[in-house]
């Protein structure tokens, strides 16, 4: 059992049951709307080191609301995580908890149009078979953008989202930020780029196919210190890899990202500017098989010599305990937070 809070009356709890491939988030007390609901499933399914090269995903959950026809920011909520095999085009029927209907089905489908046409179907008749009156079919999960992600106009493509104080989003990230460094935390933004976000899923597909049976994409959340003057750049264009050198290439001519916060807090990575403010980003990096790092490569070895062009997906300072990661595609690293310091 984790506490997040813990001491205070506001609690988010939760409760982790490994062997049987289940868990619990219980919220008490707390304002919760659909972003960070969200952001909630999300970390709780880092929390339990989830990987998807064995099993396919499912999110069955159910909340209790204090009220339905009240504020409904505001409830009492237990979401239930089930890992099982979930083949494209099943259905898996789950209870409904105290939502004004019957039950919830879950489909697994894709953009696959021949796909979705047989599954809408399938729902038709199942919910025939059941004595249901109705069905309500949304797209939920149908983009490629985050969920908790805040809503942008059409014409916008980018933008900057200050992470309030309180918020669980908030924490999560200053949390893993403070595991390793001591400087304090003074603004947490979310970094909301589509075109940016479009190629890095791009990429993530590619590399999860290409590494179906050797662990997936390993997307993992790492670190990156950076200039004010860098920073926009950063924000607009993404890492360029094209300025590889500026602070080292002892492993390779790429993007460099620290496993922990402390390293890239250095002066050196994150140059203080006038008022002493630095900046961070916790990017989201897809790391797939790597290799270990050297001085002067441009791009990752050859995973077989009979095979030269196919390569590790990036490199590592020390292959048994990486603290560092180099990656040489720009698409493979997005950068997720900016975090300013002191």
């Amino acid at each position: 059992m984790n506490h997040a809070g813990e001491g205070k009356s506001d609690l988010i709890t939760f409760y982790e049951i490994h062997q049987g491939k289940t868990a619990k988030i219980l919220i008490s007390n707390v304002k919760v709307n659909y972003q960070m609901f969200t952001f909630l499933v999300k970390c709780l399914l880092i929390r339990m080191n989830t990987c998807l090269k064995c099993v396919k995903l499912v999110l069955f959950f159910a909340a209790i609301f204090k009220s339905l026809t009240s504020d409904l920011d505001e409830f009492i909520m237990q979401v239930y995580v089930y890992l099982i095999d979930l083949n494209r085009g099943d259905i898996f029927v789950s209870q409904s908890g105290l939502f004004p209907c019957k039950a919830f089905f879950h489909v697994c489908g894709e953009k696959d149009s021949n796909l979705i046409e047989k599954l809408v179907g399938n729902i038709i008749n199942q919910c025939e078979n059941s004595g249901f009156e109705s069905v309500a079919i949304p797209a939920i999960c149908a983009g490629i953008f985050p969920l908790y992600w805040d809503s942008m106009t059409p014409n916008e493509s980018i933008t900057a989202v200050p992470l309030k104080q309180s918020s669980a989003e908030y924490k999560v990230v200053k949390e893993a930020f403070k595991r390793t460094s001591k400087q304090t935390v003074k603004k947490i933004e979310r970094l909301q780029n589509i075109h940016l976000r479009r190629a890095y899923e791009a990429q993530k597909k590619h590399i999860a196919h290409k590494n179906a049976k050797l662990g997936g994409a390993g997307e993992k959340t790492l670190f990156h210190g950076t200039t004010h003057e860098n920073c926009d750049s950063i924000m607009k264009t993404g890492f360029n890899r094209r300025f590889a050198g500026q602070n080292a290439t002892a492993y390779g001519e790429g993007t460099y990202f620290a496993v922990n916060a402390s390293y890239s807090a250095q002066s050196t990575y994150s140059k203080p500017d006038a008022d002493g403010s630095q900046l961070m980003f916790a990017a989201l990096v897809l790391t797939g098989v790597y290799d270990q790092g050297q001085s002067g490569i441009k791009v990752p070895p050859p995973r077989n010599a009979q095979q030269p062009h196919e390569r590790y997906d990036s490199v590592v300072d020390n292959l048994n305990n990486p603290n560092m990661y180099v990656v040489f595609h720009d698409d493979q690293a997005y950068p997720d937070y900016l975090i300013t310091f002191k």
